[in-house]
């Protein structure tokens, strides 16, 4: 595909945090593609538009817990959980 034809999409979340423990840098990533048609009333932004093939739905139709399961923020919020508590973890000993 080139040009306009190429609807290919990404939503991406980078997180950092430096503190005295350490820093870390972490992102999530969703991947999907620019629809057509707006379709969906939830989430804001470009939810409407943005098209997941494997589920057959934009942002905006998923249910709320469903789109924080597969989206970029609740990625990188996981692997940033998971960053701070190795690090504190480990500081402790």
């Amino acid at each position: 595909l080139s040009g306009s034809q190429d609807r290919r999409a990404r939503y991406r979340c980078v997180i950092a945090v430096v503190c005295e423990r350490g820093q870390g840098v972490v992102d999530g990533m969703c991947w999907g593609s620019i629809g057509k048609t707006p379709r969906g009333t939830g989430g804001f932004g470009y939810d409407p538009l943005f098209y997941l093939p494997d589920l057959g739905k934009t942002s905006a139709e998923l249910s709320p817990d469903h789109k924080n399961r597969i989206s970029h923020r609740g990625q990188a919020a996981r692997c940033m959980r998971d960053v701070i508590a190795k690090r504190l973890h480990a500081n402790r000993h």
